[in-house]
């Protein structure tokens, strides 16, 4: 019992990396969408695939949006950008980010 290790987690089955998952999987046509609470805006993060990489800039774009009375505004601003999926879903994942359809 003491002294034994943990069993660890196998690679893959955390929120994370699902999340991380996800964003690696999409194609240059797709975008996810993601709402975050009040206490963070109640905005949408919207995550796409850089459309200028590897020219210019990162692999993946960040952007926001504003909600309005429950519904997108159309005004999507982008804030960053990183090569590293796992970064962005740790990110949303901090912020309690639930997926917006």
């Amino acid at each position: 019992m003491f002294g034994m290790k943990a069993k660890e987690k196998e690679k893959g089955t955390s929120p994370k990396d699902i999340m991380a998952g996800e964003i690696e999987r999409m194609t240059p046509d797709q975008s996810l969408c993601y709402k975050l609470p009040p206490i963070y805006g109640d905005d949408l993060v919207i995550v796409k695939p850089n459309p200028n990489y590897p020219n210019k800039g990162k692999k993946y774009l960040v952007c926001s949006e504003s909600v309005v009375d429950g519904k997108p505004s159309g005004k999507v601003v982008t804030g960053w950008d990183s090569d590293k999926a796992s970064y962005i879903a740790g990110w949303i994942i901090e912020r309690l980010g639930v997926p917006f359809a």
